[in-house]
């Protein structure tokens, strides 16, 4: 009977799982649908300089990557974030009843520190992903661009230049990807140690004082 109630229990996990991201669909979709339609009505309102910069790779890829982002923003903070919050208090909860607020301290230490540790290092992976996707529009910009005006270029056999401009925007898309990679693996580590020196490290500590249950 336990097994089948463990079998039954995993199967009813991922019904609801399931359950959840098909009602969710709903209101993620018609999130990036309001999002596109007032980007796109914004970009009818701008001047005629604006526009005359040709700028049409670069303004599709800002309206596609925005678009997307805004779905895992709605995602991340209705189904991710509250659900963590209100675990961590119900675990807390739990650890204060069963072994004393020794080991609740432990666990806020480790999570306060964990957490501020993340949002110190993803602060400053933002400021490399906002490099990444400068480049990625620009180069996108003058490909799209480029093409576009395929008659001026060939005109005026501007085609080593055009290569020259976009080879330039994908070196600098290049090295702000090796380095969003790089603070990724250092945000990680991070991670992984502050976890392992707070947490293992502060359970041993407790429980050889004899603060156990």
């Amino acid at each position: 009977m336990l097994i089948l109630g463990f079998v039954a229990a995993r199967i009813l996990s991922i019904a609801f799982n399931q359950l959840r991201d098909a009602l969710f669909a709903r209101v993620s979709q018609h999130a990036v649908r309001q999002l596109a339609l007032r980007a796109f009505s914004h970009m009818h309102q701008l001047s005629l300089r604006f526009h005359l910069q040709r700028r049409t790779g670069g303004l599709s890829r800002v309206i596609e990557r925005g678009t997307k982002g805004i779905e895992s923003v709605v995602r991340y903070t209705v189904l991710s974030t509250l659900p963590v919050i209100f675990e961590f208090a119900l675990y807390t909860g739990i650890f204060f009843y069963n072994f004393g607020a020794a080991y609740v301290l432990v666990i806020a230490i480790t999570v306060i520190s964990y957490s501020v540790f993340t949002v110190k290092t993803s602060n400053w992976r933002t400021i490399i992903r906002r490099e990444m996707n400068r480049s990625d529009t620009e180069a996108n910009t003058r490909a799209v661009d480029s093409l576009l005006n395929y008659e001026t270029v060939k005109y005026f056999t501007n085609e080593k230049i055009e290569l020259a401009r976009f080879d330039h925007a994908i070196a600098q898309y290049e090295k702000a990807g090796i380095k969003s990679s790089t603070s990724l693996g250092w945000l990680n580590f991070g991670q992984a140690a502050i976890f392992c020196a707070w947490h293992d490290g502060l359970t041993a500590f407790v429980g050889k004082c004899g603060c156990s249950w």
